[in-house]
């Protein structure tokens, strides 16, 4: 099961595990798409936290950068295990947490103009954690972007369900209160605060 894949053309851990003749399928909650089969996924919008699956469906469960997008962490773990064979195994990845410097993980396409985290970024580092929205929308207009655009980026990164906003300690916290047995967790640390926005009320 991989929790928030999409059919994609792209070369996915889904489409790879199917070719080699794993049954895969994938649950997304955001996509247009109700359910489809194709290149040997079936494909399903559902909500992780509240499956339709019976139990032990499943022998792995994975996804990518999905920790910092799911609302109730801890009833999607309490799902994923009753979902999980008795040997199975779980493997969920994050990024950007919301406290890390590109936290706010803006993804917003307006008009001609896409404003992205990890392309064209128009926060800087920390600031979502640094100023309110109402001071985040000076800041975007100060750097002349359009009032329409500015609205529906802090939109996003303060007031969107697309974000959890739960910090790394948060996350990690849920994590290990779970009947999980954790073999590993690793962690990856782009770049570090300032001295001067530390000190930033």
């Amino acid at each position: 099961l991989e929790v928030g894949g999409v059919p994609s053309d792209k070369d996915t851990i889904a489409k790879r595990l199917a070719k080699k003749n794993y049954m895969v399928t994938q649950i997304d909650l955001w996509s247009n798409i109700i359910e489809e089969r194709y290149d040997g996924i079936h494909f399903m919008k559902m909500d992780a936290n509240n499956t339709s699956f019976e139990d032990s469906s499943f022998d792995v469960i994975f996804g990518s950068a999905v920790l910092e997008h799911i609302s109730n962490l801890d009833i999607f773990l309490k799902e994923m295990y009753r979902i999980l064979d008795t040997n199975g195994i779980v493997v969920l990845h994050g990024a950007p947490i919301w406290n890390s410097n590109c936290g706010h993980h803006v993804y917003v396409h307006i008009d001609d103009a896409k404003y992205e985290f990890c392309n064209f970024n128009p926060i800087p580092d920390w600031g979502h954690l640094l100023y309110s929205s109402e001071e985040m929308k000076n800041i975007l207009l100060s750097k002349k972007i359009p009032n329409k655009h500015a609205d529906a980026i802090c939109n996003m990164v303060y007031d969107s369900n697309l974000l959890n906003r739960l910090t790394y300690d948060e996350i990690i916290s849920v994590i290990t209160n779970t009947n999980f047995k954790i073999l590993e967790i690793s962690t990856t640390r782009w770049t570090k605060p300032t001295r001067k926005k530390k000190k930033k009320n």
